[in-house]
């Protein structure tokens, strides 16, 4: 039975869209896509592949696509995700990881990247992808990988540098179950990045994981995933992008320390900012001038959360600072951290990088109202760049319809807020039924399905 189920996927996946013609590859220190030199400004998207807040799980592949609509609105062309996940000594048994220790991987969470895969060649949208993480946080670490072997060195023991390598073989070897194409062939990532903020750099260590990429996998680039330019991926042959995260806490304005990034790599190899963010909206317009202008590949800043299936928005705080994930197409509720300017700001640069003029917003799509037994607990599936909803209710849905709730917004986190709709107007014992529609500037979607009849 699970064979057949496969075999019916990849048929089905054989069959979808795939709008990529090459593979992303590098002149000296501009990326190129086939004659056409390649330029991007976008967003990381850090649960793409599978979801740390609220609570560990497995990302939906509506909630896939609803990110992919949503940087093809904003024209971002590439996203950054976050790395694979690495077991933990304090997980719980049904803690679900992509490297559960040497050689043993979850298949499901590796489906869900297959599945993240055929929707970025779906919907164009290039993927980089870190493998590992040097911090321990949610998606484990480095210390989590040596502890397989129970070793204190991660860059440095021979063992542990031939299990990563092995991991790493594992991964660009293996073969989507939805479209049949291996990793390696796929023309959605734009490359591989060693790890996320590997510092201190480890000069030997970095040398050895990109030959060892490169051996297998003659398609795509590699990304040095050191925190900031180490001067030997310079001269490295195996190496075609360096980058660097820009935060707070620098003397420097982020300009300043991407022109200066720039002038290291020019000539050299391609450079991009590859996160920036946690600061006011007058770094970013600074910084995004100073990719545009000086040659730098592009930027991407942290972080976009998609819409939750269940309703509402996935949301996430930035440590202990006031700043929170970024959603399209902005809300007056997160003007804390000028969310409206700084998603608008990202679009405007996104087409200005490529020399491309903003086209206008497109009216939203219809929501989906998600089935309830309760008046008082009603969610919907949100639009993409929709900004608020308008809720109907009737008692008969072949006559007439009253306006309940007007300019509603979901930028809400359910599990911890409360649902999209606490309808408290109704009448005990009476049933009614229910629709929505999603506006925009460009105007109001179709209604929604309609559910019901729901006994109050």
């Amino acid at each position: 039975m699970r064979a057949t189920i496969l075999i019916i996927e990849l048929i089905i996946g054989l069959s979808a869209v795939n709008c990529f013609d090459y593979f992303i590859t590098r002149n000296v220190d501009k990326i190129m896509e086939g004659p056409k030199e390649f330029r991007f400004i976008s967003f990381n998207v850090p649960n793409m592949a599978v979801v740390e807040d609220p609570g560990w799980h497995s990302i939906d592949p509506w909630e896939q696509e609803d990110v992919l609509k949503t940087i093809n609105q904003i024209g971002g062309r590439v996203i950054r995700i976050f790395t694979f996940s690495i077991k933990k000594y304090n997980d719980k048994p049904e803690t679900k990881r992509h490297v559960y220790g040497i050689n043993k991987y979850d298949e499901d969470l590796f489906r869900n990247f297959d599945k993240m895969l055929e929707l970025c060649n779906k919907f164009g949208v290039r993927v980089i992808v870190p493998f590992i993480n040097r911090f321990n946080g949610d998606f484990g670490g480095i210390d989590d990988f040596k502890a397989f072997r129970n070793k204190i060195h991660f860059y440095q023991d021979a063992q542990v540098r031939q299990d990563f390598k092995d991991m790493i073989t594992h991964i660009l070897n293996r073969t989507n179950v939805y479209t049949g194409v291996k990793y390696m062939d796929d023309k959605a990532i734009l490359a591989w990045e060693t790890g996320n903020e590997m510092n201190p750099p480890f000069h030997d260590w970095t040398k050895e994981i990109a030959a060892h990429i490169k051996s297998i996998d003659k398609n795509h680039l590699v990304m040095d995933g050191n925190y900031g330019i180490d001067s030997s991926s310079l001269s490295d042959p195996n190496i075609d992008i360096v980058s660097n995260h820009y935060y707070p806490g620098s003397s420097k304005t982020f300009a300043e320390r991407c022109k200066a990034d720039r002038k290291l790599s020019q000539g050299k190899k391609a450079f991009f900012a590859g996160e920036f963010g946690l600061a006011p909206i007058k770094m970013f317009f600074d910084l995004l001038d100073e990719v545009i202008s000086d040659g730098t590949i592009g930027a991407l800043i942290w972080s976009l959360r998609p819409h939750n299936k269940d309703g509402g928005f996935y949301e996430h705080r930035e440590g202990t600072t006031n700043f929170h994930s970024y959603h399209w197409p902005g809300f007056y509720e997160n003007n804390g951290y000028d969310e409206i300017n700084v998603v608008n700001l990202v679009r405007d640069r996104a087409y200005k990088i490529q020399g491309k003029p903003i086209p206008p917003i497109p009216i939203p799509e219809a929501p989906y109202i998600l089935h309830t037994e309760s008046v008082h607990s009603i969610n919907w599936r949100g639009s993409v760049g929709a900004r608020v909803y308008d809720i109907e209710r009737t008692t008969n849905p072949d006559g007439e319809w009253i306006l309940i709730k007007n300019n509603i917004t979901d930028i809400k986190q359910i599990e911890k807020e409360g649902p999209l709709l606490n309808d408290t107007s109704v009448q005990p014992g009476t049933s009614y039924y229910y629709r929505a529609k999603a506006k925009n500037i460009a105007g109001a979607s179709d209604w929604s399905n309609v559910i019901g009849p729901i006994k109050a």
